[in-house]
């Protein structure tokens, strides 16, 4: 048999380089994929058909079959979807371990290219492998072998490889991979076997070596993980980082950008740390799926860490300290077990360390210092046997420290100083300890003792001082003339203990006496200034001194000046149950340091806070006697209620008070808007609206020469501004809205830095002083009954960094009417005073009425009626009203809730010449007309006297008389000649 000619023109490349997955596409249809043919559409290039190429798919293992199988790990796979795993033969026989390839067809006279990727697992030991192409009948026609393989990808590469058919029938053939000297794991990715023809193409060239034939033209927005680092630029205000060099840019490859590592096409590792990102981590940062290194220390990240960024499963470092992050450590961090490296810490994260941090278990580094982290460590830390250094310090990290951390037997670093941790120090003489940090927790010497000695022999930087001071300040009220006993409270064996004396002052008393504990007595009220603690130390636990907190008597609080006042209040507004109600037979500085602060000096109340609602009742006259008060709040509590003591006003020292958000009724008193020392004053906004100013706001307001800001929000107050109110030279905010004012505003408010004056009344042309005001902050005047012509100078002034005007009301008050089916209702809008100096009709008004929020089309006039109303009608109307004047003005107009109902009744009189109804009625009557014609209507009381009169001009007219008072009323309506007269009942 003749043997088969094989000729060859080949190159062999046996390299190490890094290669992109290579997708099953072929755009052009041309037979080859296009990552080997990325050159569609071009005349010159024929890179021919794809013979073979192989996914490992229907291969035959004949023996020894153990030592394959198909990989799917990510790391083991280089452009396939699955790759060829070797278990190591350890053997020199090649043929024993051994696989062919699927047949495939060769054809005579075309030069083929193959590739074969592979790499090694494990150290380099003489593996080897061989290829040979066999024909159909089993016969070897050629083989290499190669070896000393990487553990990179590495290409056996053959170029031009040719056979001569001419003493041949078939073409049919297989490949061979065989295995052999070696006890190292070998890998082998698809194979390609291809047309060699493109090699003398010159459109495949890459001169700009970007990966790519220069025919693909070079764009970073084509790779995978493009996408995700635009996200992560944006989300992390890329533009204003330190260092942004060629990010976004889409003519570099990613792995040009600042920070950014790619390997094997996808980026890896980022590594920006101090380079002013600010913002949140976006949520799509799982889709960076490659990346095994994150590091973004000391920036202004801030926001939650993204439940997305625990997928990142390759991620075996992520250094996130020194940023602003919160929302605690998730739990699903524990799904990062491929982490070695992890640092959170100085993130004011919050919450406490999750169990699930026991799943790390390939972490050597952990760091969650200065986390403002509370609980307990979990035990599963115990499980981190790889640790070598924890930091956990700084924090507010309690309990007792695990017994099972002496697991741990890699650990050389414990940092658990700074925390509130207590308890006995297990043994860890076991560990690798070198330095190991309790210092500042609140240890006590016999947690200490048992294994001090160890310590100070085996751990090179034992750190156990100081500690935190030991128990409460203790506080006790005694009258003159009695005494106490303070005792010691700490653990140890041979503990010494030495009392001294601390001045009110912060001067030091001395030296009291030694011993376990100390009596004293009270002799005279200069006794009452001492603060008393102790010093403790051990003859075991050397190098270490305990503080005690300290330890105070103060006088009965019935003696203090205050004591009566504070009592009525406390009883007056239920203090027992109160959510923290006060100790009050305490010393009186301990009932409880949020409500009241006392004045250094005087001894005296100065600051009282009744917030809450807790607090339930009315305010007491006697708080009137707490003469040394500068700030009263009471505020968001509504149930506080009843009149405000006019006796606040002889607080004279008062500078702040806030009686906000409660349900006080009744009059303002006058007294407290008399203190001259006042400086803040917030008394708006009451649950029921019951607290007013009937006769306005009182000239005597010049008194508060110190009044800096005002508050009055929601206080109904009558009669004009007085002038004193705008004399004060340091008012420089103030609230009126919803009090119920009218006429022009008072040029006097361009004085006032800001300015809200929402929901009244207010109309009329904007005075010139506001109009040329300048600097000012704010003025809110919306709601009112401004019109475009009185704001366009305003807006076009634009002299306030923050101008609120926008909506505007009509006069037209709210009305809730009813129809029976089948009436013809015309709903209408007051706008005879807007544009009142010019034409509004020739100027652009715009009329827009909707229904239930939803605007109804072809409804641009001043009124809108609805022709044989049904109860699907029913509903609210509204109308707004635009000008181009001032284009982002409304004027509304009050709602209109319209309801048709069947069951209504109608009066019919003189032969349906004219409807009534509703009749009785409360807020509004409709009159509805048989004809057009404008006829008149007068309604008279009971003692014939006229209190409304109104020309009628279309069939269907609503009167409004809210403002009537309940009774028996006559109306006439005039038409034809004819009076028709009806006896309606106000309810």
């Amino acid at each position: 048999m003749k043997q088969l000619l094989l000729f060859f023109s080949f190159a062999l490349f046996l390299h190490t380089n890094t290669f992109a997955q290579c997708p099953n596409i072929d755009t052009d249809n041309d037979g080859v994929l296009d990552c080997i043919d990325p050159c569609p559409n071009m005349p010159t290039s024929k890179i021919g058909n794809l013979s073979f190429e192989s996914d490992f798919i229907g291969w035959t293992i004949p023996q020894n079959t153990a030592s394959f199988s198909i990989n799917l790990e990510t790391n083991n796979i280089l452009h396939g979807e699955k790759s060829l795993y070797i278990t190591a033969p350890n053997a020199s026989n090649f043929e024993t371990h051994s696989i062919y390839s699927e047949e495939f067809t060769l054809e005579e006279g075309v030069p083929y290219n193959f590739k074969i990727p592979v790499k090694r697992i494990g150290n380099i030991d003489g593996d080897a492998l061989r290829w040979v192409l066999v024909d159909e009948n089993g016969i070897y026609r050629h083989f290499n072998n190669y070896y000393s393989f990487t553990e990179d990808w590495t290409y056996i590469s053959f170029e031009n490889f040719l056979v001569d058919f001419s003493n041949f029938s078939s073409n049919k053939f297989r490949l061979r991979l065989e295995f052999g000297l070696s006890t190292t794991d070998m890998v082998v990715d698809k194979i390609e076997f291809y047309e060699s023809s493109q090699i003398v193409d010159p459109a495949y060239l890459d001169m700009n070596a970007d990966g790519n034939p220069d025919c693909v033209p070079f764009s970073s927005e084509s790779h995978p993980d493009y996408d995700a680092l635009v996200t992560f630029y944006n989300a992390l205000n890329g533009d204003n980082w330190n260092n942004n060099t060629n990010w976004l840019d889409t003519n570099k490859p990613l792995s040009s950008w600042f920070g950014i590592t790619e390997t094997n096409g996808r980026v890896t590792r980022i590594h920006l740390p101090q380079n002013n990102l600010n913002g949140a981590l976006p949520n799509n940062i799982n889709n960076l799926s490659f990346l095994n290194s994150l590091i973004l220390n000391t920036n202004a990240i801030s926001g939650n860490i993204p439940i997305t960024l625990t997928n990142l499963t390759n991620l075996n470092t992520l250094l996130l300290a020194v940023n602003n992050i919160t929302g605690g450590i998730p739990a699903e961090l524990g799904n990062m077990t491929s982490l070695s490296y992890l640092n959170l810490g100085d993130n004011p994260l919050g919450g406490t360390i999750p169990a699930s941090i026991g799943n790390l278990t390939n972490l050597f580094y952990l760091d969650f210092r200065a986390c403002n982290l509370s609980g307990e460590i979990p035990e599963e830390i115990n499980n981190l046997t790889n640790l070598s250094q924890l930091f956990l310090f700084l924090n507010q990290i309690s309990g007792e420290i695990p017994q099972n951390l002496n697991n741990l037997l890699n650990l050389e670093i414990l940092q658990l100083s700074d925390n509130r941790l207590q308890g006995n120090i297990p043994d860890f003489t076991s560990l690798n300890l070198n330095y190991f940090n309790i210092s500042n927790n609140n240890f006590q010497f016999g947690d200490i003792e048992d294994e001090f000695q160890s310590y100070q022999n085996n751990i090179a930087e034992f750190i156990y001082a100081p500690q935190k001071n030991v128990g409460n300040l203790y506080n006790e009220a005694l009258e003159i003339g009695s005494s106490t006993t303070f005792n010691t409270n700490i653990s140890g064996s041979q503990n010494t203990y030495n009392w001294y004396r601390l001045n009110a002052d912060g001067s030091e008393g001395g030296f009291v006496a030694s011993g376990e504990s100390i009596t004293v007595s009270i002799t005279s009220a200069e006794d009452y200034k001492w603060f008393y603690y102790y010093l403790a130390t051990s003859s075991i636990v050397s190098g270490l001194t305990l503080r005690s907190e300290f330890f105070k008597i103060d006088d009965l609080p019935s003696n203090h000046p205050d004591y009566n006042a504070l009592i009525a209040v406390y009883n007056a507004l239920d203090g027992p149950n109160w959510n923290e109600p006060w100790d009050i037979t305490a010393p009186i500085k301990t009932w409880n340091n949020w409500d009241i602060g006392f004045d250094d000096t005087t001894n005296r109340v100065n600051y009282l806070s009744l917030s809450g609602n807790d607090k339930v009742g009315e305010l007491p006259m006697e708080i009137g006697d707490l003469s040394g008060l500068k700030s009263l709040y009471v505020e968001s509590s509504e149930n506080i209620n009843g009149s405000i003591p006019p006796e606040i006003g002889n607080l004279a020292n008062l500078e702040s008070i806030f009686l906000w958000y409660c349900d006080f009724s009744g009059e303002v008193p006058i007294e407290v808007l008399n203190l001259s020392n006042l400086k803040t004053v917030f008394i708006g906004n009451q649950k029921s609206g019951m607290l007013s100013l009937s006769n306005g706001i009182p000239s005597t307001i010049s008194n508060l020469q110190n009044l800096e800001q005002l508050d009055l929000n929601g206080i109904p107050i009558s009669g004009a501004l007085p002038n004193e109110l705008f004399n004060l030279p340091k008012l420089d905010y103030i609230v009126l809205s919803n009090c119920g004012l009218s006429g022009q505003l008072s040029p006097q408010f361009a004085n006032i830095n800001q300015v809200h004056l929402l929901n009244n009344n207010f109309e009329g042309a904007i005075p010139q002083e506001i109009l040329n005001s300048s600097g000012n902050f704010m003025l809110n005047i919306r709601d009112n009954y401004f019109d475009f012509n009185d704001l366009e100078p305003l807006v076009q002034a634009n002299n306030y960094t923050n101008l609120n005007y926008s909506p505007q009301r009509t006069k037209d008050i709210a009305l809730d009417l009813e129809f029976a089916p089948g009436e013809d209702i015309t709903l209408t809008i007051d706008d005879t005073r807007l544009n009142k100096e010019k034409n509004s009709k020739d100027i652009g008004d715009t009329y827009q009425w909707f229904k239930n929020n939803i605007a109804i089309t072809d409804t641009n006039a001043s009124s809108y009626t609805i022709t044989n109303a049904q109860e699907t009608d029913s509903g609210v109307y509204y109308c707004e009203i635009t000008n181009t004047l001032v284009p982002d003005l409304i004027i509304k107009r009050a709602n209109i809730t319209l309801n048709i109902d069947a069951a209504l009744s109608v009066k019919d009189e003189d032969g349906h010449m004219v409807k009534i109804y509703p009749n009785p009625a409360s807020n509004h009557i409709n009159i509805k007309l048989k004809s057009s014609d404008i006829v008149q209507m007068h309604l008279y009381d009971a003692q014939g006297r006229t209190v409304l009169s109104r020309v009628l001009k279309t069939k269907n007219t609503i009167i409004d008389i809210s403002h009537l008072n309940a009774g028996i009323y006559i109306l006439n309506v005039m038409m034809n000649n004819t009076i028709i007269t009806n006896r309606i009942i106000k309810q």
